[in-house]
């Protein structure tokens, strides 16, 4: 299976707090007859949020995808546009563009956010 985890899933893994997690969804994460993305988006979002002083989080974000194992998820144009035409109930854009790449890749997207669900996108709950 193919997941897209939530940005504060990632952190969660790499920064070793994964008492923040069920167990089922450690265990699907580190399964290695799963698929597991990190969105560009979430680089960007750790990224700004590090520099706003609001996260530390290690540089080279993409290392970290890498390192931790793994795949990176780039956004597509088609994927921008679902995001502004997904319905407004979520206003917050970086998980409108987790949604739709969730949505456009078929993928569960993993998460703890459970308001997530009102944009459409299939949902594994951390």
């Amino acid at each position: 299976m193919r997941y897209l985890i939530d940005t504060h899933i990632f952190i969660f893994w790499m920064s070793d707090q994964l008492q923040r997690l069920q167990q089922s969804t450690v265990d699907l994460i580190a399964s290695t007859d799963n698929e597991i993305f990190v969105s560009a988006i979430s680089a960007y979002e750790i990224s700004l949020k590090r520099k706003l002083g609001k996260l530390s989080f290690p540089e080279n974000i993409s290392g970290c995808i890498q390192s931790g194992g793994f795949l990176e998820l780039p956004l597509t144009g088609k994927q921008a546009e679902l995001a502004g035409d997904l319905n407004l109930v979520h206003r917050d854009p970086f998980d409108r563009l987790l949604a739709a790449q969730a949505i456009d890749q078929r993928m569960a997207l993993i998460t703890l956010d459970a308001t997530i669900a009102s944009l459409g996108a299939p949902l594994v709950a951390a």
